[in-house]
């Protein structure tokens, strides 16, 4: 309830642990979001729900959203064209923690001042490269992102002509964080 908050115009930091998928009654003033989901391997949250509460936050500085514990969601894996693109203009770090699905969205945000970006896969190890999720990368960069300074992929691997043309791209990086990625050196 946002009149819960009303007396709180200091409140600049918000926690959300639980079971359930979250609601967007988040006092408008926060600069740090946190979003835990846990206790369900299925959780059925979209894409829009999220963009609806980032969309309320104008002052966000750092947003973290991790569904980890989750073994299926319901993430489009598709650019949603009906909504216009959810501008973050102080948004400076974002973690995206669960199954790669998550990183979809990635393709409807714009964040000119995105210094810190950091995607985590939770789905078991593939043999194969996460196609998607480096498409997925690449469109969000092309779409001006361009401003990472630090950059992590944990257990996201991404085919290596999609990694180029993605560090072709981003000029200002300057801390890479590799975890569990099968990026061969011939790439580096």
């Amino acid at each position: 309830n946002l009149g819960a908050f009303s007396a709180c115009p200091s409140l600049t930091s918000y926690v959300i642990t639980r079971n359930v998928p979250i609601q967007s009654d988040i006092p408008t003033n926060i600069t740090n979001l946190t979003i835990h989901l846990r206790g369900q391997s299925t959780i059925s949250l979209s894409i829009t729900t999220l963009l609806d509460i980032l969309g309320g936050l104008p002052l966000l500085e750092e947003f973290s959203v991790s569904l980890s514990r989750a073994q299926f969601t319901s993430f489009s894996s598709s650019l949603d064209t009906e909504r216009p693109i959810t501008l973050l203009p102080s948004l400076k770090i974002m973690t995206l923690i669960g199954q790669p699905d998550l990183f979809a969205l990635l393709q409807n945000i714009h964040t000119p001042t995105l210094q810190h970006l950091h995607l985590m896969s939770s789905a078991e190890a593939i043999s194969v490269s996460h196609q998607w999720s480096g498409l997925t990368l690449f469109q969000w960069l092309t779409l001006g992102n361009t401003s990472l300074e630090l950059l992590e992929l944990r257990d996201v691997d991404i085919a290596q002509d999609i990694f180029i043309a993605c560090f072709k791209i981003l000029t200002k990086l300057r801390t890479l964080k590799l975890h569990d990625s099968e990026i061969s050196d011939a790439v580096f």
